[in-house]
Order: structure tokens, then C-alpha cells, then sequence
């Protein structure tokens, strides 16, 4: 697998992240789009050779952990609706405004096949409960 065809792919899932992440409502099209997005950047990046990489091992086998995942119709993704200032007519203080953000599921509690341990232990670590749009700009610089 190519590299571009790799950062092609992040660019779009990132692309679809933060359409979604500024809707106030999220539509059933917007999950769908997501997840197709979601499932062609863990293919293409579960094809692309990541033993190539030096010195990020332990960061890129969580990423076949979450492609392992979502192979196995797991869910890999979770939207927290979060509360940040924002304005209001009339205006009150404090400020709020509603907005989406969204994160790799916590796995701690999925039952995991002990073969695929270490990358289970690197998921936790390095994409459990984290923020996909910051995770992915973390791969771009590393890959």
C-alpha cells in the first residue's frame, strides 16, 4: 500500500470528523459516513507496510487493534456531546455553546484474544478514549 494512499485516507476521515464534530444534531447519513470513512483509512492503513516505520511501533499496533475491532462489527468510535462557551440570545454568562467530539471507544472492558494482546495493550494506551482527530495528526507526522 502507497503512503499517499494512507494520508489521502486520514485527510478524509479528518474531513468527516469535523463536519460532524460542528453539527448540533448528528444524522443516522452523518454515522454512516463516518463509518464507511473510518473503515477505508483502517483498511488502507492496515495494508500499508508499518513495519516500514521506525520507532513507533507500540502507536501504530494500537491502530491494527481498532481495525481488528471494526472487522469484527465492533463498534470503534464514540461521540461525546461536550459544552464550551459559546454565545446566546439574549446573552448570559456563562457562555455556552454545544458541540460533538469524537473519540476511539475505551476498550478496557472488550474481551480480547490473548494472540492479539500487545495490540490490545497499545490500543489502551494509545487510542482508548482519546480523541481520533488528535490521534491522526500524530500519525501524519509519523508516518
Amino acid at each position: 500500500m502507497n503512503r499517499d494512499v494512507v494520508m489521502l485516507a486520514i485527510k478524509d476521515l479528518k474531513e468527516i470528523i469535523s463536519i460532524i464534530e460542528s453539527k448540533a444534531v448528528i444524522k443516522k447519513s452523518d454515522n454512516v459516513k463516518l463509518e464507511k470513512e473510518l473503515n477505508s483509512f483502517l483498511s488502507n492503513f492496515s495494508s500499508y507496510k508499518i513495519r516500514n516505520i521506525k520507532g513507533h511501533s507500540q502507536f501504530l499496533s494500537g491502530f491494527q487493534y481498532a481495525f481488528n475491532l471494526m472487522k469484527h462489527n465492533k463498534k470503534v468510535v464514540t461521540v461525546k456531546r461536550l459544552k464550551k462557551g459559546g454565545v446566546c440570545f439574549p446573552i448570559s454568562f456563562p457562555l455556552v455553546i454545544p458541540c460533538n467530539e469524537i473519540y476511539w471507544i475505551d476498550a478496557k472492558n472488550i474481551v480480547y484474544k490473548e494472540k492479539f494482546e500487545n495490540q490490545y495493550d497499545n490500543y489502551l494506551k494509545n487510542l482508548s478514549n482519546k480523541r481520533i482527530i488528535e490521534t491522526l495528526e500524530k500519525l501524519e507526522k509519523v508516518i
